[in-house]
């Protein structure tokens, strides 16, 4: 079985998960270890099965929903495929989906839809950011899809960052409030691939059903970062109204965000998969708070246009050495 370390997480597959660093020899019992089945398993029906959470794409198509079942919860992709997950977030089962799904696919359904909430089921906290690694720590950035987040952290890469993790944020709550990286690559539209610097032919599709691409660019080097580091910064990505582009201090503004709405943000960018699970529930409230107290999340108010990427960097830069 191949090894992999994704956000902290080390996983054993019984079938290849492309475009995955191989997980470090001897890395630990400390280290929390997921088991991945991809070659297939039988759910049973799911007629009879409590679904209580629904997912949808903007025009109201259900994209995923979740279930309770008998040795934990099923996650199911409509059209695509099912994944069990058992109730410690410990295994990883692929079942009822479409027989020949790409290779791709599966892969971006089990790393970044499935393994964010098994992370949630065995303790830990995840946060639906993309984050690059500074000079000041870990730099990470929120909102919802197509607010940049992705785009951003790749602009950074260019000017010679690393990329830490692409929207799996996940929480090491030790003494020092630190995150775990990703794996090396970033999801990017086409337009936005070629506005920093890189060939859609030299990049991979995310999923066969999605124009989106996997870019590893500098990430795919040995330098990819394999251990966890502070968090310095969270930020809520917002665009800036095309009204206010003609005042003074546009195009890039960046500001406190209070801790009523901060609260709510965070809550909401959380991975928790059980939502009516109280438990689990009260112990995201706690890490929010943890958060919140020692970290703080601003607003980071861009411009739309790609042309403005430099500045929102300078501007990301100089407010890291604020403190």
């Amino acid at each position: 079985m191949g090894r992999y370390q994704v956000s902290g997480v080390v996983l054993s597959s019984d079938a290849e998960l492309p475009e995955l660093s191989e997980a470090p020899e001897g890395g630990g019992a400390w280290r929390p270890s997921v088991e991945v089945l991809l070659k297939g398993a039988a759910a049973g029906a799911t007629s009879s099965l409590s679904w209580f959470r629904e997912a949808t794409f903007p025009d109201g198509e259900v994209w995923l929903r979740c279930a309770r079942a008998p040795s934990g919860y099923l996650l199911e992709f409509p059209g695509l495929a099912s994944f069990l997950v058992s109730a410690d977030g410990r295994r990883i089962a692929r079942c009822n989906g479409q027989p020949d799904l790409p290779a791709q696919t599966i892969r971006h359904l089990v790393i970044d839809q499935v393994l964010p909430h098994a992370i949630n089921l065995f303790g830990r906290q995840s946060l639906h950011a993309t984050a690059v690694l500074t000079a000041a720590g870990v730099c990470a950035f929120m909102g919802p899809a197509g607010a940049g987040k992705s785009t951003l952290a790749a602009s950074f890469e260019q000017a010679g960052y690393r990329v830490f993790c692409d929207d799996c944020l996940s929480l090491d709550e030790s003494a020092q409030l630190s995150v775990w990286p990703g794996y090396p690559g970033v999801r990017l539209w086409e337009d936005a691939l070629r506005a920093v610097g890189r060939a859609p032919e030299a990049s991979a599709p995310v999923a066969h059903y999605a124009p989106k691409y996997r870019s590893s660019g500098r990430l795919g080097q040995p330098s990819f970062p394999t251990d966890p580091a502070p968090l310095a910064r969270l930020y809520r990505l917002e665009r800036e109204p095309a009204g206010n582009l003609k005042r003074p201090g546009a195009p890039v503004r960046i500001e406190p965000m209070n801790k009523r709405d901060a609260f709510m943000e965070l809550v909401a960018s959380s991975y928790v998969l059980d939502t009516t699970d109280a438990a689990a529930l009260k112990a995201n409230f706690e890490t929010v708070k943890r958060v919140l107290a020692e970290v703080g999340v601003r607003r980071l108010r861009m411009p739309h246009g790609f042309e403005h990427l430099p500045a929102v960097r300078r501007a990301v830069l100089a407010d890291l050495t604020k403190g």
